[in-house]
């Protein structure tokens, strides 16, 4: 099991390799009103217009772009989330901290978030070790005494998508405070427990199950919506500070996200704002890729969502998929 941070393309954005179109452009001609699409290829952006094509029982998609009409396709079928489920988390935290119920610099001992570690993040918890200045060796701090604040998890659950932190703040928190962010953003079943998933997905007397990280991309993308224009209350500015840590981009673009995988599952919500504050979102959900495709893909999924929500001819080529 792996949880990807995707810093590379979003890096690759920053340095202008990849330049959204979100200027007005002119409406599709008749002859290109649905066009073919490409052959599928997660290389591409086309090749990915053409997989979704190919795979339609297999993906949710909903966008709401910049300019024109919202994109959605299966956009209320539960999907495996992945780590994107984190964004109910971050959610629950920021409105805690905004209310006053939770102080984000309180100290926690590492031994409280140790407690929630299993080792099949794909690294995760080592590089947030890491970058916390922790000493440790393979993920087991080697300073028992040490401290993080509840701010510093809240970060490392973002910025490099740690499992045990996700788990500390429900244990803070209580699933009430959670499920009210569930209950608001049309989520259901379980209270999201990213322990439990690795459990059940390492029993090998057990099939790999996704159920306690299921979600609609509806409900995801309304969920970052509201962290985004700010309609969520109290607590969306805190979240977007964790969302948009890479910071504007050089023409003062913003783009907030959170992906995750499993095996066969890739997921990807962003939310962006242009130089003059205009807000679109997007969330992209797949299930069923081969080992292959998800090798080959490189991020490309990424420009794909991104495109949704600032190219008008590419949101028109997703619609056209019906």
């Amino acid at each position: 099991m792996r949880h990807a941070c995707y810093l590379a393309f979003v890096l690759a954005v920053a340095v202008g390799l990849f330049t959204p179109a979100y200027a007005p452009a002119a409406p599709p001609s008749a002859a290109s009103m649905c066009a073919q699409p490409a052959q599928p290829n997660v290389t591409t952006v086309p090749g990915w217009i053409g997989y979704l094509a190919a795979h339609r029982s297999n993906y949710a998609l909903s966008v709401r772009p910049l300019d024109g009409d919202p994109i959605t396709h299966n956009a209320d079928v539960p999907f495996p989330a992945a780590s994107s489920i984190k964004l109910i988390h971050l959610a629950a935290y920021s409105r805690a901290v905004a209310d006053g119920r939770l102080d984000p610099e309180a100290r926690v001992p590492v031994t409280d978030w140790q407690r929630w570690y299993i080792p099949l993040d794909g690294g995760a918890h080592v590089r947030a070790l890491e970058y916390l200045g922790i000493p440790a060796r393979k993920g087991i701090p080697l300073d028992l005494s040490a401290t993080v604040t509840y701010r510093q998890l809240a970060d490392v659950m973002i910025r490099f998508s740690d499992s045990a932190a996700p788990d500390l703040l429900r244990n803070t928190l209580g699933d009430n405070a959670l499920r009210d962010v569930m209950v608001r953003y049309g989520f259901t079943g379980q209270v999201p427990g990213l322990f439990d998933t690795y459990l059940a997905i390492a029993n090998p007397l057990r099939p790999q199950t996704d159920s306690y990280l299921e979600a609609t991309s509806n409900a995801l993308n309304a969920l970052m919506t509201s962290l985004a224009d700010g309609s969520f209350g109290p607590g969306a500015e805190l979240a977007r500070r964790h969302l948009e840590y890479q910071g504007p981009m050089p023409d003062g673009s913003v783009l907030g996200f959170k992906g995750g995988s499993l095996p066969g599952v890739i997921t990807e919500v962003f939310e962006y704002r242009t130089p003059d504050g205009r807000i679109g979102t997007g969330t992209l959900m797949v299930r069923g890729v081969s080992q292959r495709d998800a090798a080959a893909d490189k991020f490309t999924h990424q420009k794909l969502l991104l495109a949704a929500i600032t190219d008008r001819d590419v949101g028109h080529a997703l619609r056209c998929l019906g």
